[in-house]
């Protein structure tokens, strides 16, 4: 897990080994939030839906997931940490 800090916004850079492959997520404060939180460190394990952070006030999160799975939601659609399935593996 790697931690960033720049002028503009806070980030958590997280890289997660799985069975199925590597998923790698951001996590991406505002200008107005500009606090990230992390509750992991490198090593930890990490189960399905549970929680490893929050940005406070909100703010952003990209995700990189393998090639083969199916993203199942769409643009514009609203999401909900650790409730909302993204994507189905084959």
């Amino acid at each position: 897990m790697r931690s960033r800090a720049s002028a503009e916004n806070e980030q958590n850079v997280i890289h997660l080994s799985t069975e199925r492959g590597e998923i790698v997520f951001k996590q991406i404060a505002g200008w107005i939030a500009r606090r990230v939180l992390c509750w992991k460190s490198e090593g930890d394990a990490v189960a399905r839906g549970e929680r490893v952070g929050m940005i406070r006030f909100g703010s952003r999160v990209d995700l990189w997931l393998p090639s083969e799975v199916e993203i199942v939601v769409r643009p514009g659609q609203h999401v909900a940490g650790g409730s909302t399935i993204l994507a189905r593996w084959p």
